[in-house]
């Protein structure tokens, strides 16, 4: 689960970042600070947990332990829906990061047009490994 692991590694680091395993790194991600809690793509008004900047902080932390509570060991439901739940019970501060930085082609091409990537994710497996 997601909270769990961001949990663990912010025992060990702060800010950590988190990349869902189908993401592909396109480019360096560029450098870049923020005292927000939390950092996220948003999508159609909903924050994406596909990548996460997460600093270590109480509200950060608070938010992410209720986030893995909303998730039992056999949920199989809409982790995004409970993280989006988790943040507006908690109230963390959370900045919005570019697009490119968690770019899923099927829900942003027609929207925003082509971009280039620095994380590119959903990539189907004949594409990026085959």
């Amino acid at each position: 689960m997601k909270p769990k692991v961001i949990l663990k590694a912010l025992e060990m680091h702060d800010p950590v970042i988190w990349v869902d395993a189908d993401g592909v790194l396109k480019t360096p991600i560029p450098e870049f600070e923020t005292d927000d809690d939390l950092a996220m793509v948003k999508n159609r008004g909903l924050w994406e947990p596909n990548v996460i900047f997460c600093h270590g902080s109480q509200r950060a932390q608070d938010a992410l332990r209720l986030w893995q509570a909303r998730m039992p060991e056999d949920f199989t439901g809409s982790d995004a829906a409970e993280l989006n739940a988790a943040i507006l019970a908690v109230n963390p501060r959370v900045a919005e990061l570019p697009i490119e930085l968690a770019w899923v082609e099927d829900w942003y091409y027609n929207r925003y047009g082509r971009r280039d990537p620095v994380i590119e994710l959903n990539r189907p497996l004949e594409r990026c490994c085959g």
